[in-house]
């Protein structure tokens, strides 16, 4: 198995497929509202827009926003949604182990005979 999925990514990547347009302002608003997550910073969506971008999981698009502002959009390419998907598998994967090793599994008692002493 590869390596454990990156909480934020797949939040973003929800969001977007969510969204089905989303700019990283959009991710930024959205993401408290729909995860329990206080703020997500551009710090952390940019960079990782940038990255996923560069591997062909999105796709960008310019619109003209107000104030004749270039907005940049972000929307998940057939790629990204095969990422998603298996990211999520694996998420899910892991969340199933951590459950069943705090589950309480009950083992049958066995009997056993006892021996008995006799003292004179």
């Amino acid at each position: 198995m590869s390596k454990v999925p990156d909480m934020m990514e797949l939040v973003v990547f929800a969001t977007i497929k969510d969204l089905r347009y989303a700019s990283g302002y959009d991710i930024e608003k959205r993401v408290p509202e729909h995860f329990p997550i206080s703020r997500l910073s551009f710090g952390t969506i940019y960079p990782l827009l940038h990255k996923h971008k560069e591997e062909g999981n999105l796709v960008v698009f310019k619109s003209n926003g107000v104030n004749k502002r270039t907005r940049i959009l972000y929307t998940l390419s057939p790629k990204g949604l095969e990422y998603l998907k298996n990211e999520t598998k694996k998420l899910e994967f892991m969340l199933g182990i951590i459950e069943l090793s705090f589950t309480k599994v009950s083992v049958p008692k066995v009997k056993r005979k006892r021996k008995i002493e006799i003292v004179a």
